[in-house]
């Protein structure tokens, strides 16, 4: 929370009583609403609703309350019928170029807010949630940016000429990372990792039937690669479908979402906080460079040197064991076995038709 903020916290925190006699003391007239029909931040227009109406103070939904300039000065919101119908109280001041906000639930404070104007239009809001930044066109917003306390903008709005808002963007994160850990550092110590706990796990799931593939599933959605799952092929598995499958035999081959050892507790990574946050700052690395390709070609490298460990005594493999990454949907498949399979294998799923 903004140092100012802070201190504005302090001094209201128990003070709605006073704030609402001294702010309830300048309102000339009363409006009552069904809904929300107006509110002082841009950044909450869609808090507004369209079909509010004006009805009677015992109806009312919303509450609001006038200065002598016509300014709306207190909200008041809440459900009519209950005990307390208006729980929620918003006291608004005005200066030439701030707006000030108090917001109470049950005369607790929920949120300090300050607006900062420019030629009579709020151009940046400070709450305790954060900030938001109001560019406009004309008397229509152009853009909204959102970002916390002394950081980067986080997400932007972005609105047409009318006024209706046509994209919602998440923007890179400021990312600090410790001495030594670097974008190059990083894909070493996952790589390391991942090959030598998988090896592991297969050794633990004690497996007795023949394997025909392991596989690293990983989002290829724009979600973050990293960490992948693992998953066990077994090759009767493999034989059921090529038999009661025909053509379609090749779609269920190479999916591990239909293996029976997939995200189970024997193919489950185990739980290392040191890896997951490696793998954290690395997705966050590659977000901001735009493309997580590094990090589906990690896990092809991956998928290679566990093809090269020696099985025996750990997995029941069959002649044509292959180890490969592939995506959830299966978009990068044949591009990731071509890195990582023998030719000779690949020519002989392609002439049984798995490939």
């Amino acid at each position: 929370m903004h140092p100012r903020l802070l201190k504005r916290w302090t001094k209201e925190e128990n003070a709605c009583k006073r704030l609402r006699r001294i702010t309830e003391a300048k309102v000339v007239r009363w409006e009552y609403w069904t809904l929300c029909y107006w509110r002082w931040n841009p950044s909450e227009y869609e808090t507004v609703a369209k079909t509010a109406k004006r009805t009677t103070r015992e109806k009312a939904g919303f509450t609001y309350g006038y200065d002598a300039q016509d300014r709306v000065i207190v909200i008041n919101s809440g459900f009519p019928g209950d005990e307390n119908p208006t729980p929620k109280e918003e006291f608004l001041r005005y200066s030439t170029d701030t707006i000030r906000s108090t917001t109470y639930y049950r005369e607790q404070l929920m949120d300090v807010a300050e607006a900062t104007l420019a030629n009579g239009r709020i151009t940046r809001v400070e709450s305790g949630d954060g900030w938001d930044s109001i560019l406009w066109r004309g008397d229509k917003i152009a853009r909204i940016q959102f970002g916390e306390h002394r950081r980067k903008p986080v997400l932007e709005w972005c609105f047409d000429k009318s006024g209706k808002r046509t994209g919602m963007y998440d923007l890179p994160r400021e990312l600090k990372l410790p001495k030594g850990v670097t974008i190059v550092s990083l894909p070493k110590a996952i790589c390391e990792h991942l090959t030598r706990v998988v090896s592991k796990i297969v050794a633990k799931a004690g497996i007795k039937q023949p394997v025909y593939c392991l596989a690293l599933a990983y989002d290829g959605e724009g979600n973050g690669v990293l960490p992948p799952s693992l998953a066990i092929g077994l090759d009767s598995e493999r034989q059921n479908w090529i038999r009661t499958k025909g053509n379609a035999a090749k779609e269920f081959i190479w999916n591990p979402a239909e293996f029976r050892y997939y995200e189970t507790k024997q193919t489950a990574l185990p739980i290392d906080k040191k890896f997951e946050q490696a793998c954290e700052w690395y997705n966050q690395l590659l977000d901001r460079k735009g493309s997580d390709k590094p990090a589906r070609e990690l896990l092809s490298q991956v998928a290679a040197d566990l093809a090269k460990l020696n099985w025996k005594g750990k997995l029941n493999t069959t002649e044509d064991f292959i180890v490969f990454a592939v995506d959830y949907e299966g978009a990068d498949l044949k591009k990731n076995v071509k890195a990582t399979v023998p030719p000779k294998l690949l020519t002989k799923f392609k002439a049984e038709g798995w490939m």
